[in-house]
């Protein structure tokens, strides 16, 4: 499930969400916006706020898409996929 979907069907907002996962607020925008996915801290935390509803791969699959729209290539982002699991962030 897509960041935005989750924050909307369970309405919450996006500082309430950035409180919840310890994030700052720009953090949350860009990662639910698809502009950037973040750090390991920051997948792990959208991940755990979200009981997992939000994976890991849909945080990769917004910003992939978000390149996809702007005409980069997706296979730049090869090295942040590789990290990352179903279950979480590979250490």
């Amino acid at each position: 499930m897509r960041l935005d979907e989750y924050l909307s069907l369970n309405n919450i907002g996006v500082r309430a969400f950035a409180r919840i996962a310890g994030l700052g607020v720009a953090t949350v925008v860009r990662a639910r916006d698809g502009v950037g996915i973040g750090n390991r801290r920051t997948l792990q935390a959208i991940i755990n706020a979200t009981d997992g509803a939000v994976t890991a791969s849909d945080l990769v699959e917004t910003a992939m898409q978000d390149h996809t729209d702007r005409g980069v290539r997706p296979d730049t982002d090869r090295k942040v996929s590789g990290a990352i699991t179903e279950k979480g962030v590979r250490s």
